[in-house]
């Protein structure tokens, strides 16, 4: 008989002290850097747009122009307010930038151990089955709820009809 290898679980399971300090890293965060962030309402973000590298190779070549060459700048563009508004979002970067690497492997861990968890419950899923089949009693029931609540994560939908051929000479459609 072979044993089925397992493979490493992912748990958030740091000793005591060093939760104790991720908790007051992160609440020293969120006491203090909201009132140094904007908070764009719904209302006003048509007015705020998410720029390309495209965009962002622009704002660079920009950066050198503005300052070296304001005479050409109209009345309503402050060269001081636009070199401040660099260097604050440049300083925004390199505060929050580990920050978002440090959410995105908390994405990643949560996910993972949402997964090997829902991977136990499907095999004792399954278990119940088998139980409710041979008989034990208290089983079925189990089975039966576990069954349903399992039910309403949905399934692939077939397509209803196959896609169309595509005319004689003419390109097919992508998808």
């Amino acid at each position: 008989m072979s044993s089925v290898p397992f493979k490493p679980r992912y748990l958030f399971n740091p000793p005591e002290d060093k939760l104790a300090l991720i908790r007051q890293g992160v609440q020293l965060i969120v006491d203090n850097a909201p009132a140094y962030l904007t908070d764009v309402i719904s209302a006003d973000r048509r007015f705020v747009t998410r720029l390309s590298v495209e965009d962002d190779a622009f704002v660079a070549k920009g950066e050198h122009y503005l300052p070296n060459f304001p005479q050409f700048a109209p009345t309503f563009v402050s060269i001081p307010r636009f070199v401040q508004t660099i260097a604050s979002a440049e300083l925004l970067q390199e505060v929050f930038r580990p920050l978002q690497e440090v959410m995105r492997l908390q994405d990643m861990s949560h996910l993972q151990m949402r997964t090997d968890a829902h991977s136990d419950v499907r095999a004792y899923y399954k278990g119940t089955q088998v139980a409710a089949d041979l008989g034990e009693a208290g089983a079925g029931p189990v089975a039966d709820d576990l069954g349903k609540a399992f039910a309403v994560r949905g399934t692939r939908s077939e397509p209803s009809s196959p896609a169309p051929e595509p005319t004689p000479g003419t390109n097919p459609p992508t998808t």
